[in-house]
């Protein structure tokens, strides 16, 4: 299931939205802005409010990240200084409790094998990637930058953004993936592993990965095969690794 977000603020919620069972799906869309109070975010979210989100579908997740908290240098970046302030607190809090939530956080980067390994045998990841150097292999252009410029003109250098990885093609060397920025078609859009490397790693991104464990989860075939299914269909891919 495809999801387009509706704001300039809501690309991780949306993301959120295209691994969730139907129900939980229409409960999320519905109560949205409830919901957001409830977590204590809007218009502003952070992948560790994406791991309450999941938590509180009972969703089960790893947050792999470099940094327990806000990472001190995105203070300087025009992208982040606006509302760093601002969320400081609630996000350095949520990192406090997740432990003793039950919400499992781990200190520490992932190499390209350790996604693949996990999208081939747990299900799908929520990654945190700089959107202006990711580029579409499918339509050969950045699609999902030319997007993201109508919403927000003023970006040039930087731009946190995140997508849904659901698999990926050893032959071909691509990773397939579903972004909220762009609307929904036949198609999950390919990345040459090589643009997905710099977009993700190069740049002064943090490297964030949200693992969903679509086996061990209470909705572990749907959470899982929602997303598998649905690329799987519509790439119709040799060796695709679900």
């Amino acid at each position: 299931m495809h999801y387009r977000q509706r704001f300039n603020w809501d690309c991780g919620i949306s993301c959120i939205v295209m691994v969730l069972p139907k129900v939980e799906r229409i409960i999320l869309l519905k109560d949205l802005y409830t919901i957001c109070k409830q977590e204590e975010f809007y218009k502003s979210t952070w992948t560790i409010d994406l791991c309450y989100l999941l938590h509180r579908f009972k969703v089960d997740h790893v947050f792999y990240t470099v940094t327990l908290g806000i990472h001190p240098e995105h203070k300087g970046k025009h992208f982040y200084e606006k509302i760093v302030s601002k969320d400081e607190e609630r996000v350095n809090r949520k990192f406090c409790e997740a432990k003793k939530r039950g919400i499992s956080v781990v200190k520490g980067s992932l190499t390209i094998t350790e996604l693949l390994q996990h999208l081939s045998k747990y299900g799908p990841i929520i990654i945190l990637i700089d959107a202006i150097l990711l580029k579409c292999n499918t339509c050969k252009v950045n699609r999902l930058s030319h997007e993201l410029q109508k919403c927000l003109p003023r970006i040039s250098s930087y731009h946190g953004h995140y997508i849904v990885l659901c698999g990926y093609n050893r032959d071909l060397g691509v990773v397939l993936y579903r972004n909220p920025a762009v609307g929904d078609s036949k198609w999950s859009p390919e990345c040459i592993l090589f643009f997905f490397y710099v977009s993700l790693y190069i740049t002064g991104v943090d490297k964030h990965f949200l693992w969903i464990d679509a086996y061990n989860s209470n909705y572990n075939s749907l959470v899982f095969y929602s997303t598998a299914y649905l690329c799987k269909e519509s790439i119709k891919l040799p060796n695709f690794t679900f």
